[in-house]
C-alpha cells in the first residue's frame, strides 16, 4: 500500500515552502475545501507553507475570498498564481492589480494540455492557441501586471514553415485533487462528483517529477472499485483525507442529474436548472430587454443537429429560444470543463451540466474543440474593435482571464459575439410590432477604434475561413476581410444616430442598407 490515510494537517504538512502546487477545479467546482481551509489554518499558525505557486488550468475560487483556494491566497501564503480564469478569484485579482502577486494567463485548454504533456515528460506544448492573443509574447505575453516578468512562460516558434506558440510545462511539487471514494489499493472514483477535471493527468504529472499527490475523498470504501470506475489509480496517490465538502452557499451538492448518474431531458431540466438557481444563487436575475433581444436573434443561427457552446452571461440566454425552434433534430450543448449533452449549469455551478450524454477529462474536451467539433459557439465580450478583434478578458479595473475563450472561438466553424452596442445604463423597448427604441444610450461604448486587450483575432478567423457575427440589441455586424460590416437592422432604429455616433469606428455598410439609408 503506497498511500496513507491523513488529516488534514498531515496531509498539509506535505507541502513545503516554495512548492508548486497543482489544484485539480473547475472555478467552484472540484475544490479539494478541507485541504485549502487547512492550508490557511497552518499558514496562520506556524507561518507555512508560504511562497508557494498555485497553477490550476481554469480557476479556484468561489466569488468570495473566504473560502477555497483564493482564500489561501487570501490567507498571504502565495507568491505566484498560473490559471486560466480569474473573475471568481476576488482575492487574486485583486491582489494582482496591486502588485502583491505574480500572475500569469493562458487559454484553459493550452494549460489543460500543458498539464497532460507533462505527465508524458514533455518539455513543451506546441499549439497555434493563443497566437496574435495577448499571451502571445509579440503582442504582450501571459503576465498580467508588471512584476510577472517571465519569459520562458511561452514563446514564438517557427516549425516547418508553421507559427506556433510554444509553451513550457509545469512542474508540480504537490497535487491537490477532491473525489468521492477512495478504495483498500488507494484507487480513486469521482462517482458522486460532477467532473474528474484533470485528475488523472495531474497526479501523472505530479508523480514523475516525484512530488506528493493528496487527494480529499468523502468517504473510503471496504471494497475494491471497479477499473472502468477508478480515475486515478493508487500506485499515484500518496495521501488520502476523508472529509465531507464544507463548502458554505452550495446547497445541494451532491446531485446525481449534475453527477451524471441520472439523465435529465426537457422540462424536467428546465426544473431542475430553475430550483439549482434559487437555491444557490439566490432568485434568478430577470433577463434585460437588451439581453432578450441579442439572445433571440442569435439563435437564429443555430441549425438542426448541431454541437453548440454557450459562454457566460448573455449567451446563456440564447438556449432559452433554442427550445422555440422545433429543429427536426436536435442540438447538442457542451461545456468546456467536459460535459457533452444535457443543460448547462449556470453561476456557482457553471463547469456542469444537468443530465450530460457523456463526462470526459478537460483535456480531451479541448482536443474535439481544437480540433474543430464545435458547429457554433455563443460568446461574450467587453469590447470590439475596427478590424473585428474582440477582448473578453480585460477591463481597466478587472482582469477576469482567457478562460475556455481562446480555444473555442479560435477553430468553431461559426462564432457569435452576443453584446450590446453600449453598456452601463443603456435601456432599451421593444414594442409588440417588434420596432426596438433606445430609451436611454449607455454610457460605456463597446466597439471602439482599439481595444484593450485581444482575446479573439480577426486575422486568425479570416485565416481560418470561420463566418463571425456580431449580434447587438438593435444591429448585426458581419466579420469581413476588409472589417466589420453592418448588415442587418432592427426595426426603428436609426443607423446614424443609433448606430454610427455611438461607435469608435465607421463600419463598412452592406449594399442593400446603405441604399435604404441613403
Amino acid at each position: 500500500m503506497n498511500y496513507q490515510i491523513m488529516s488534514v494537517r498531515d496531509a498539509v504538512s506535505l507541502i513545503r515552502d516554495g512548492d508548486t502546487v497543482c489544484v485539480n477545479s473547475f472555478l467552484t467546482i472540484g475544490n479539494a475545501d478541507a485541504i485549502a481551509q487547512g492550508i490557511i489554518d497552518s499558514f496562520h499558525e506556524t507561518g507555512h507553507p508560504n511562497n508557494l505557486t498555485l497553477y490550476c488550468a481554469s480557476g479556484f475560487g468561489m466569488w468570495d475570498e473566504r473560502y477555497l483556494f483564493d482564500g489561501v491566497c487570501e490567507a498571504g501564503c502565495v507568491s505566484t498564481v498560473i490559471a486560466g480564469h480569474f473573475s471568481t478569484m476576488l482575492s487574486v485579482m485583486r491582489q494582482a492589480k496591486e502588485e502583491k502577486l505574480e500572475a500569469y494567463n493562458m487559454p484553459i485548454g493550452v494549460m489543460s494540455h500543458m498539464i497532460r504533456a507533462a505527465a508524458g515528460g514533455h518539455a513543451g506544448y506546441l499549439s497555434k492557441i493563443g497566437i496574435n492573443l495577448f499571451v502571445d509574447p509579440t503582442i504582450s505575453g501571459p503576465g498580467i501586471n508588471a512584476r510577472s516578468t517571465r519569459s520562458d512562460l511561452v514563446k514564438r516558434v517557427e516549425v516547418d514553415g508553421e507559427e506556433y506558440l510554444y509553451y513550457k510545462t509545469p512542474t508540480f511539487d504537490v497535487a491537490i485533487i477532491r473525489a468521492t471514494l477512495a478504495d483498500p489499493a488507494g484507487n480513486i472514483s469521482f462517482e458522486d462528483e460532477f467532473l474528474t477535471v484533470d485528475a488523472l493527468s495531474t497526479a501523472q504529472a505530479t508523480k514523475r517529477n516525484g512530488g506528493k499527490v493528496i487527494v480529499q475523498v468523502e468517504r473510503l470504501s471496504a471494497d475494491y472499485i471497479p477499473a472502468q470506475q477508478v480515475v486515478v489509480p493508487g500506485i499515484l496517490v500518496d495521501a488520502i483525507v476523508v472529509e465531507p465538502q464544507v463548502i458554505a452557499r452550495y446547497p445541494e451538492y451532491f446531485n446525481p442529474k449534475l453527477s451524471g448518474k441520472e439523465r435529465v431531458r426537457g422540462e424536467e431540466a428546465e426544473y431542475w436548472l430553475d430550483r439549482f438557481i434559487k437555491e444557490v444563487n439566490g432568485e434568478a436575475k430577470p433577463i434585460r430587454t437588451e439581453q432578450s433581444l441579442i439572445a433571440r436573434r442569435a439563435a437564429e443561427e443555430i441549425e438542426a443537429g448541431q454541437v453548440v457552446n454557450l459562454g457566460i452571461g448573455t449567451p446563456e440566454v440564447v438556449a432559452k429560444y433554442t427550445a422555440t425552434k422545433n429543429l427536426d433534430e436536435p442540438i447538442t450543448l457542451t461545456v468546456e470543463a467536459g460535459a457533452i449533452g444535457g443543460t448547462p449549469a449556470p453561476g456557482l455551478g457553471f463547469g456542469s451540466s444537468f443530465g450530460a450524454d457523456f463526462l470526459c477529462n478537460m483535456s480531451q474536451q479541448f482536443d474535439f474543440y481544437d480540433g474543430g467539433g464545435c458547429d457554433i459557439c455563443f460568446m461574450g465580450g467587453l469590447e470590439v474593435d475596427q478590424y473585428g478583434n474582440v477582448n473578453a478578458h480585460e477591463s481597466e479595473s478587472k482582469f477576469f482571464g482567457i478562460g475556455g475563450f481562446a480555444n473555442i472561438t479560435q477553430n468553431t466553424k461559426k462564432v457569435v459575439f452576443c453584446m450590446p452596442l453600449t453598456a452601463d445604463g443603456l435601456s432599451v423597448t421593444q414594442a409588440d410590432d417588434g420596432t426596438v427604441k433606445i430609451l436611454r444610450e449607455g454610457n460605456v461604448q463597446k466597439f471602439n477604434r482599439e481595444i484593450l486587450a485581444i482575446s479573439f483575432s480577426a486575422k486568425n478567423a479570416i485565416k481560418n475561413n470561420q463566418e463571425v457575427l456580431y449580434v447587438t440589441e438593435r444591429c448585426v455586424f458581419r466579420l469581413t476581410r476588409d472589417g466589420l460590416m453592418l448588415m442587418e437592422v432592427s426595426p426603428g432604429i436609426d443607423i446614424q444616430k443609433d448606430i454610427l455616433d455611438v461607435m469608435g469606428f465607421a463600419p463598412h455598410i452592406a449594399p442593400e442598407l446603405e441604399k435604404q439609408w441613403r
